[in-house]
C-alpha cells in the first residue's frame, strides 16, 4: 500500500547519501548476525532458447548503470553507515555448466539455494549477485540475489522487466531503452531524514506512541509449542502455507466490501482480528502491517527498499456486529496511514519496547507484495524456496486484485508448527466466509471451523457473557467439579 510524507523528493545526484530508516534497522540486524539469510532476495528465471552470458552481462550492465541501487555499498563513515554509489561498469555473471547431469534441474535449485545463502560484504560490494545455469534441457536459468537493504518486491518486478527489455535490445543489436527513472533511491533516503527531522513529524511520532502506549507488545496464539521455541537447524526457517478461501468468498468479498465502504483487504483483516481474539484471549491487541513509502509516480520505478511496519491498533468488541468491527478497522487503518512515515524504529524506541526478538508486533496482515511476472517475454520465473527465518512469528499475506482472492500465511515453525498454523487457516477463512454471508451478526457468533476431538487449537474465547451470567455459570462449574 502507498503513502509516505507528501511531496516527493528533488533530484540530488549526490554520490554519498544516508541510509533511510528501514536500510539503517536493516544494516544493523546483519551487522549482529553477518550470515543470517532472512533479508537475502533470490529470484530464478529461465530462458528457454538459452542464454549468451556476453548479452546477459551487457544487458545486466545497463540496467545497474540506469538503477544507483544496484551499485550502491554501505560503508561506515564518522561511525555510522552511509550509501556510497559506485561508477556504472560492468557486472560480474558466474557461470555454471549443468550439461551432463541426470538430476540437472533439481541440481540447479539446490545449487541456487546455496548461493544465495552466501553472505553479502554490504561493506565493500554491490548489493546484487548474478549465476547462471547451462545446459539444461528446459533451457538456461538465471539466479539474481540482491540484499533486501536494497530492493522490494515492487523493485524486483522492475528489475526482472528491464532486464528482459535489455537482454532483447542487446540482442538485437540496438540500443537499450529503458523508462526514465527521474529519482533514484538516495534522492529518497535523503529526504526521507529531512522529512523526520521536522515539528511536524515528531508531533505525528509522540501522537502515535501515545496511541500505542497500553497496547500489549506480546502476543501468542494459543499456548506454546512443546520444547524449546529457540530451536535451531531447519525447523527454525520460515514456512509457508497457502491461503485456500472458500469459494463463497471470492462471490461475496467485493460486494460486501462496497456495501461497508472498506477494501476487501480490510475486510479481510477484520476477520483476522477476531480470529486472533479468540485464540489469544485477547480484546486489546497490535497487528502490524507493510506500507510502501513511494510518494508519486516519480518513485514508481525506482528500486530499492521503500517499505515500513505500521503497527495497528486491533479493538474486538465481541458483541458488536461485523460491520460494525470493519468500521473500526476502516477508522484505525486510517489513523495509521497518517503515520505511515513514522519509522516503526522510532516508535519501537519510543514506546521502551525491548528490541529482543521480534519487538512490538509478532503478528501482521499484509498485501502479498507484486513480484516478477510469472513470465515476461522469453523469460519465465521459477519457484525459489525463502531463506531465513520469517521476520514475524506469523504474516498472512493476502493477493490484491479481483476475483477470488489468494494468499500465503509465512510463519516461524520454532514458534507455531505446521499444524497449529493450519488449525488457524481453517478457522480464519471460515469465520471470514460466515461474516460475508451475515455481516449483521454478533463477531462472537461468527462460527470456527468445526474439527474432530474439539474445536481450534487456540485459547478460545466463547460468546460474551454479562458478569451475573459469568459468575453463575463459573460457580456452577466449580460446584459440578466438587461433587
Amino acid at each position: 500500500m502507498k503513502g509516505g510524507f507528501g511531496p516527493v523528493p528533488t533530484r540530488r545526484a549526490a554520490r554519498t547519501a544516508p541510509l533511510s530508516s528501514a536500510q539503517e534497522s536493516l544494516w544493523f540486524l546483519r551487522a549482529a548476525d553477518p550470515q543470517a539469510t532472512t533479508y537475502h532476495i533470490p529470484t530464478l528465471i529461465q530462458r528457454p532458447r538459452g542464454i549468451d552470458v556476453g548479452t546477459l552481462r551487457a544487458a545486466l550492465t545497463a540496467v545497474a548503470a540506469r538503477h544507483e541501487m544496484l551499485r550502491t555499498t554501505f560503508p561506515v563513515r564518522d561511525g555510522g553507515p552511509v550509501q556510497r554509489i559506485g561508477d556504472p561498469g560492468p557486472i560480474d555473471v558466474e557461470v555454471v555448466d549443468a550439461r551432463d547431469r541426470p538430476d540437472a534441474a533439481s541440481f540447479v535449485l539446490r545449487d541456487a539455494r546455496a548461493r544465495s545463502a552466501a553472505a553479502f560484504d554490504l561493506e565493500n560490494a554491490p548489493p546484487l549477485r548474478c549465476v547462471v545455469w547451462q545446459g539444461l534441457a528446459s533451457g538456461d536459468v538465471v539466479l539474481l540475489c540482491v540484499h533486501h537493504i536494497a530492493i522490494d518486491q515492487w523493485s524486483l518486478a522492475t528489475l526482472v522487466e528491464d532486464l528482459a527489455v535489455a537482454y532483447d535490445a542487446v540482442e538485437a543489436g540496438t540500443d537499450v531503452r529503458l523508462p526514465e527513472v527521474p529519482l533514484q533511491f538516495a534522492d529518497f533516503a535523503a529526504w526521507e531524514r529531512e522529512s523526520l527531522d521536522t515539528d511536524h513529524a515528531r508531533r505525528t511520532e509522540s501522537q502515535r506512541i501515545a496511541d500505542l502506549r497500553g497496547y500489549p507488545n506480546r502476543l501468542r496464539l494459543g499456548a506454546p509449542p512443546p520444547g524449546d521455541a529457540a530451536r535451531s537447524g531447519p525447523d527454525s526457517e520460515r514456512g509457508l502455507l497457502d491461503l485456500m478461501f472458500p469459494e463463497s468468498v471470492g462471490e461475496l468479498l467485493p460486494r460486501r466490501a462496497r456495501e461497508l465502504r472498506v477494501t476487501p483487504f480490510l475486510l479481510a483483516f477484520a476477520a483476522f482480528q477476531e480470529t486472533v481474539r479468540r485464540w489469544s484471549g485477547q480484546e486489546r491487541f497490535l497487528i502490524g502491517t507493510t506500507l510502501t513509502q513511494r510518494s508519486g509516480a516519480e518513485l514508481d520505478r525506482t528500486v530499492g527498499y521503500f517499505l515500513n511496519t505500521v503497527p495497528l491498533r486491533c479493538r474486538v468488541r465481541g458483541s458488536a456486529s461485523f460491520a460494525e468491527l470493519c468500521a473500526v478497522v476502516r477508522q484505525e487503518f486510517t489513523e495509521g496511514m497518517r503515520c505511515q512515515a513514522t519509522p516503526f524504529d522510532r516508535l519501537v524506541r519510543g514506546l521502551s519496547v525491548s528490541r529482543a526478538g521480534r519487538p512490538l508486533t509478532q503478528l501482521a496482515f499484509s498485501v502479498l507484495p507484486a513480484g516478477p511476472a510469472e513470465s515476461v517475454g522469453p523469460w519465465r520465473e521459477l519457484p525459489v524456496p525463502p531463506l531465513g527465518r520469517a521476520a514475524f512469528d506469523l504474516t498472512v499475506l493476502v493477493a490484491a486484485g479481483s476475483g477470488r482472492p489468494t494468499g500465503v500465511i509465512e510463519f516461524d515453525p520454532a514458534v507455531y508448527p505446521r499444524q497449529t498454523v493450519a488449525a488457524l487457516h481453517d478457522d480464519f477463512t471460515t469465520l471470514l466466509a460466515a461474516a460475508l454471508a451475515d455481516p449483521g451478526v454478533p463477531v462472537f457468533r461468527l462460527p470456527l471451523s468445526p474439527r474432530p476431538g474439539g474445536g481450534s487449537q487456540g485459547t478460545l474465547i466463547g460468546p460474551e457473557m454479562d458478569l451475573v451470567t459469568m459468575v453463575r455459570s463459573r460457580v456452577a462449574a466449580t460446584g459440578k467439579e466438587g461433587r
